[in-house]
């Protein structure tokens, strides 16, 4: 049975979930209560939350959606895989790359984006480049156009329109990597392959996205109760998946909706606000819902019209769209508890939410405010009660990512100092968040990592940084990465060779030596044929023969500038004294081996499985972690790279450009972990 419970709030979807898990735990404490979460800080807020309502949060199985989903299937049905993006990946590059199937009628765009770029580009990497747009389009496709997708077996859909050439291709490339069912064709055919996996029986695996998977599957294995929390979107494939697991669990969803109108039900349960209510004439009955062929089209439920509340014009219509099918699968039987954000004072903050949570008409602009706290921040000017303006919403014009961040945290600073200390308006930094944008997480996080320690020193918590951007050894392995295919220029080199993870000496007695040689680019003599260099000189061969030099003579400095001479080649010895013989060997034998190993990777075309292999010993070879917490970030790179093995499925043979690729892109996924919600400070994170 789905039970669905609606508010404006995230807190105020806490109660109905704490009265539900204190039942469950009542019955039988050792059972796990499973949540599924839209991310790893909505799962820490509730375990706060329940805490503080039902005195201890245990026994709580906090899950993701598309995992929890991927389990239930494979559990159940052991014939069936579920294709991750790395493996759909790696099978349109494949298919992209041979020369054959591009040739195939109808894949005459892609033929010439391929050919576009001509001897400029890696074709392996552009190949890859579109494999990758692909992958993430074939995902979208199966989880909100699934009817698009039925259809392609007939034909196209977009007849007429602008949008019919991109289609046809789009088809072409879908029906030959799927079939009618949606399983994969491996080796370009239905059945399997001795590289197939198979199932526990020895069948061949089928291979499927997640919504093909779910619509497939006999059955699914699912724990008695299921709790959906706080998620304001999903997929439409995934919310019709809700009325699956209904059938055979008992469900709860509770649904973040910040507008009353996206109900489908006059009888709203709040009182006054029911009044307020009946005066719209734009009310979005049950009984005129738009038919299957407007849900296609751009807006279909009016959100677009003039007049109308522009946060919801602008943003609401994933949530709206949502909503709409929760309602669908619940008959419009649904539990509320929306809180009127008016009801703790009236601010111009508080005044939009009402506006978006009664779809108000949109307003005319208001004049101009007086000065408010921001200004002292800005300007030093002093405010008192007759001049205080509503501050709750403020916009400030500032030169950069910098100042953005110094006005910030000057703010935060002069909020807590002024609040009472005791009392219900007090204010501590845990209750405070800073919020960026995804698209400029590291440019900001960056800043406010340096700007609120000088500032203030004030405390905060990272809650989503990249991992690679809190361990230089994440740092170290993707310096490493770079190295096989490139140029051996002397920044990049000597960068890695001097890092602390991977240095084993002084890092600041080579980088003084390696300076001294005039280093630029190139491992020898050769990687310079097509310069005007006709001497072995600015190359990383000659650096290092002279160091080798410098330390077999060694001895007192003689100023003697005279080279050693050995075959008709004379060297320049970089005399040294005798207590840096060590350090110079070990220098020399780390260099010489990551030239050597680059080479060596640049040059192989291995499986995808072998590849996770290699890397992996690459990485262990050069990176040593001393820390604690950089030998668990160490761990976490190495698993990443095993998801190659996973995204193997045919057996292909791929250059290290493209492992490489795939590669950072497992690892540029990979968040640090450690901050959380509400901990000790001010919390810093994305949208």
């Amino acid at each position: 049975m789905l039970h669905l419970t609606c508010a404006n709030r995230l807190d105020a979807l806490v109660a109905p979930l704490a009265v539900r898990v204190a039942r469950a735990q009542a019955e039988d404490p050792l059972a796990p209560v499973t949540v599924v979460v839209p991310n790893r800080s909505v799962a820490q807020f509730l375990r706060f939350r329940l805490a503080e309502r039902l005195g201890v949060a245990a026994n709580l199985r906090f899950d993701f959606l598309e995992r929890f989903l991927r389990e239930a299937v494979t559990s159940a049905d052991p014939g069936v895989r579920v294709l991750e993006r790395s493996a759909l990946q790696a099978l349109l590059w494949s298919r992209l790359r041979n020369a054959a199937f591009v040739a195939r009628p109808g894949l005459e765009p892609v033929r010439a984006w391929l050919e576009a770029a001509g001897a400029a580009a890696d074709p392996d990497l552009r190949a890859l480049e579109l494999a990758r747009l692909l992958a993430s389009l074939f995902e979208a496709y199966a989880r909100a156009r699934r009817p698009m997708l039925r259809a392609w077996d007939r034909h196209v859909t977009l007849a007429g329109t602008p949008w019919a050439e991109a289609e046809a291709w789009q088809r072409t490339l879908y029906r030959a990597l799927f079939d009618a069912d949606g399983a994969a064709q491996l080796n370009g055919s239905p059945a399997a392959t001795a590289t197939d996996q198979l199932d526990l029986f020895g069948t061949p695996a089928r291979w499927m996205l997640l919504p093909d998977a779910l619509a497939t599957a006999p059955t699914l294995r699912l724990p008695p109760a299921l709790h959906v929390f706080g998620l304001s979107y999903v997929a439409p494939a995934f919310a019709e998946t809700f009325a699956r697991l209904a059938a055979h669990t008992e469900l709860a969803v509770y649904a973040l909706n910040p507008c009353l109108e996206f109900w489908e039900d006059l009888d709203t349960g709040l009182g006054a606000q029911r009044e307020l209510a009946a005066r719209r004439a734009t009310w979005a009955r049950r009984d005129s819902r738009p038919d299957p062929a407007a849900r296609e089209s751009e807006d279909p439920f009016t959100l677009d019209r003039a007049g109308d509340t522009p946060a919801l014009r602008l943003w609401g219509r994933p949530g709206r769209e949502f909503v709409r099918l929760l309602n669908d699968l619940t008959a419009c039987d649904f539990a509320t508890a929306f809180v009127d954000p008016t009801a703790d004072g009236d601010t111009l903050l508080r005044r939009v939410q009402q506006d978006i949570l009664f779809r108000a008409p949109e307003r005319p602009p208001l004049p101009p405010a007086a000065p408010g706290p921001i200004d002292a921040v800005l300007h030093g000017s002093t405010r008192s009660d007759a001049t205080k303006a509503d501050d709750s919403i403020t916009f400030v014009a500032c030169p950069g990512v910098r100042r953005e961040v110094e006005i910030v945290a000057d703010l935060i600073w002069q909020l807590v100092t002024e609040a009472p200390t005791e009392g219900p308006s007090r204010l501590r930094f845990h209750q405070i968040a800073v919020m960026v944008t995804e698209a400029d997480r590291e440019a900001y996080l960056t800043h406010v990592e340096a700007i609120f320690r000088a500032r203030h020193d004030l405390p905060f918590n990272l809650i989503d940084r990249r991992l690679a951007g809190q361990s230089r050894v994440v740092e170290a392995v993707e310096r490493l990465l770079d190295l096989p295919g490139s140029d051996f220029a002397y920044p990049a080199l000597v960068d890695l060779v001097t890092h602390p993870a991977v240095a084993r000496g002084d890092p600041d007695s080579w980088r003084g030596w390696l300076d001294a040689l005039h280093i630029v680019r190139g491992a020898e003599r050769a990687d310079l044929a097509d310069t005007f260099v006709d001497r072995d000189v600015y190359h990383w061969d000659q650096a290092l023969r002279r160091l080798t030099l410098g330390a077999f003579l060694t001895g007192a400095r003689s100023d003697d500038d005279r080279p050693f001479r050995d075959a008709g080649d004379a060297w320049l010895p970089h005399e040294l004294p005798p207590d840096d013989v060590d350090s110079v060997g070990r220098l020399v034998g780390l260099v010489r081996a990551l030239i050597e190993d680059a080479r060596a990777y640049a040059a192989a075309h291995l499986t995808l499985t072998d590849w996770a292999t290699a890397l992996q010993r690459l990485v262990t070879t050069y990176v040593v972690a001393d820390a604690v917490h950089d030998e668990a970030a160490l761990a976490r790179c190495l698993q990443a790279f095993e998801q190659l093995a996973a995204a193997d499925l045919e057996g292909a043979r791929v250059p290290f450009s493209v492992a490489r690729a795939l590669a950072r892109e497992a690892t540029e996924r990979l968040d640090a972990g450690r901050g959380q919600h509400q901990a000790d400070g001010v919390v810093v994170s994305s949208l």
